[in-house]
């Protein structure tokens, strides 16, 4: 036994990421590592180049990004002792390396912290030879939007790059960026202070004849240059700015904004921020969220959005859509916001 570990000491598999790899590499050589102790008890080393002695070579490397193809490129192949995992971005390496350990090794992550993972068992490590993956993914913006995550951020936003996802709705901070996810922040901030209503009533929602500081009026100029100033400094440095209304549905019904929909009268709003946003902050992306009173598709404006986040808060989760007449309703709204032509 003495004898067999020495040889498999000297003898062993050894992941290769090139000199100085992004975070996103460098922790997918962690996780795979990790992963392999944990089903085979065999311990690989890291290293920038594979040394003569070793037996096999794991590679993960990132091929890009392609400046001309931002949806991510994955997968992996392998050969007589050597097996390659390959993205075009550092992110895509990050997801290839994932989803080789869930498909080949059986690991999973089920929910977030030590008790949702599921390393199986095995003899012993060792690629085959002629094993050959290749993914595109669907959906190029994959999130869990997470509210009140408080001390679970680590575990979750770890439970979230595991299973294939690129963003949240609280920015990345520190070394989260090694788990691939864009730079996004996004809350209800197309509001205003209520105590500015003392000031700037017209500012405000109006409804039954009375100024509130509920929600604020889509005609104000002044609440528009208010919140785009407020926007200006939330969007520095992101790679997404998500733009949501308040939270609450008392709607400005005052004679302009009535004349519209309130998804109408949001929308075309969210847009008018976009284009003031962009001249300030070129190439910079932006989304919003059909939610409330905005589920409704708009009828006259398209979002300038990457993306427009579909709240189904009317559906029925014991069926799926089209199954009762709640997910019938929840179906038809989907199919609206298709009609539109911005990605949901």
């Amino acid at each position: 036994e003495i004898m067999n570990a020495i040889v498999l000491l000297l003898a062993s598999w050894v992941v290769v990421t090139g000199e100085k790899p992004a975070p996103e590499i460098a922790y997918a050589a962690s996780e795979f590592t990790n992963a392999v102790f944990r089903c085979t008890g065999e311990a690989l080393d890291v290293a920038a180049t594979a040394p003569k002695s070793a037996r096999g070579v794991v590679s993960i490397r990132a091929k890009g990004p392609n400046a001309t193809d931002q949806d991510e490129r994955l997968g992996y192949r392998s050969t007589e002792g050597r097996l390659e995992i390959v993205g075009n971005q550092p992110r895509a390496a990050l997801h290839a390396t994932f989803q080789y350990l869930q498909r080949e090794l059986g690991v999973r992550w089920l929910w977030p912290g030590e008790t949702g993972a599921f390393y199986p068992e095995r003899r012993g490590f060792d690629v085959p030879a002629g094993l050959k993956y290749a993914h595109r993914p669907t959906i190029r913006y994959r999130g869990f939007h997470l509210c009140g995550q408080g001390p679970v951020r680590p575990l979750a936003y770890e439970w979230i790059a595991r299973n294939g996802m690129v963003m949240h709705w609280d920015g990345v901070r520190g070394d989260e960026r090694r788990f691939g996810f864009y730079n996004c922040s996004g809350a209800h901030n197309a509001c205003l202070d209520p105590r500015l209503m003392g000031e700037h009533p017209d500012w405000f929602s109006e409804f039954n004849g009375q100024r509130k500081a509920y929600n604020v009026c889509w005609q104000s100029e002044g609440a528009f240059r208010k919140i785009l100033e407020q926007l200006d400094q939330e969007a520095k440095g992101k790679d997404i700015l998500g733009i949501f209304p308040a939270d609450n549905q008392n709607y400005c019904r005052c004679a302009e904004c009535a004349k519209r929909s309130v998804s109408d009268n949001w929308f075309r709003y969210f847009n008018r921020l976009v284009d003031e946003l962009g001249k300030r902050h070129p190439g910079q992306l932006y989304s919003t969220l059909a939610y409330q009173g905005y589920r409704r598709a708009p009828t006259d404006v398209v979002p300038k959005a990457a993306f427009v986040e579909f709240a189904t808060h009317g559906r029925c989760n014991a069926h799926g859509f089209g199954a009762c007449p709640d997910n019938v309703a929840e179906a038809e709204k989907l199919d609206a916001w298709y009609k539109v032509g911005v990605p949901m």
